[in-house]
């Protein structure tokens, strides 16, 4: 199963940002994106598809391909 918290990673990579930056477009503190993508806490679905979808500009289904590689 994935963790969302791997997705979140994978999108803010591909994009080239950095959890501070990603943390003040999200409106998700630093600290919280840290939790998720070291899979201490799971992000909701909806967190996962904002993020990725719609501030990375990379679809769930293509920030899945991208772990896969």
């Amino acid at each position: 199963m994935v963790h969302g918290g791997d997705l979140i990673k994978v999108a803010r990579t591909a994009r080239g940002m950095t959890q501070d930056e990603l943390a003040s477009l999200s409106g998700f503190g630093r600290r919280t994106l840290q939790r998720w993508e070291s899979k201490r806490a799971e992000p909701g679905f909806s967190a996962v598809f904002m993020i990725c979808d719609q501030i990375c500009g990379v679809e769930v289904p293509q920030a899945m391909k991208l772990l896969e590689a």
